[in-house]
């Protein structure tokens, strides 16, 4: 879940996705456009490429949240009058204490707020350490593994088991989004199982 995404569609996620970049046409079809033929329109068509099929998640909202999970790392964004909380259930959170991989049933939330305003000047407010003070929650992003989610995923996407979700402030799932675009923007980070927080979370977790 990287903060562009989280930024434009939780407006807000850990996570955010990196756009995949659009599939340019073939020489072959960009002449069947340009250049008719002699025989029918529709032979002088371009076939159409059929869009690839969007990769649903099935990640749901934790429904004991935040009951069962800690937070273990919080980032305030000044420029967007944002502030970010990221948690981790119990099972990603023992398991980040022992060093380990973060097993099946590990999940990650991530939290973004509106930075409350001063009612006076309209200003972002903040506390006595100088820090943003939480607003209203904007939106959710989230990671969750569970045995055999991976299957679903092709795989030269395929995160191991984890799955991606992005929710509104009411906590349900944004069913447009394409996981796909979180899938591709993880998998780089294979050597920390696919989590670009997990040493923000094992510091957090062992100290």
């Amino acid at each position: 879940m990287r903060a562009n995404l989280l930024s434009s569609l939780a407006s807000a996620i850990v996570l955010g996705a990196c756009v995949l970049p659009p599939v340019s046409p073939t020489p072959g079809q960009a002449s069947a456009a340009t250049t008719p033929t002699p025989s029918s329109s529709a032979a002088s068509a371009p076939e159409s490429t059929p869009a690839p099929a969007r990769l649903a998640t099935r990640m749901r909202f934790p429904a004991t949240f935040p009951h069962g999970f800690t937070a273990y790392e919080r980032v305030d964004d000044d420029r967007g009058a944002t502030v970010q909380q990221r948690y981790a259930n119990a099972a990603a959170w023992q398991a980040a204490r022992a060093g380990l991989a973060l097993p099946a049933g590990s999940i990650l939330l991530v939290v973004t707020h509106a930075a409350a305003k001063d009612p006076a000047s309209g200003q972002p407010q903040r506390d006595a350490d100088g820090r943003l003070v939480p607003g209203a929650v904007r939106g959710y992003a989230g990671m969750e593994s569970q045995p055999s989610w991976g299957e679903a995923i092709p795989a030269p996407l395929r995160n191991g088991d984890w799955h991606y979700a992005l929710f509104d402030a009411e906590r349900r799932v944004r069913e447009s989004v394409d996981q796909a675009e979180c899938l591709a923007c993880h998998r780089p980070r294979a050597a920390d199982g696919f989590v670009f927080t997990l040493q923000a979370l094992r510091a957090a977790a062992q100290r």
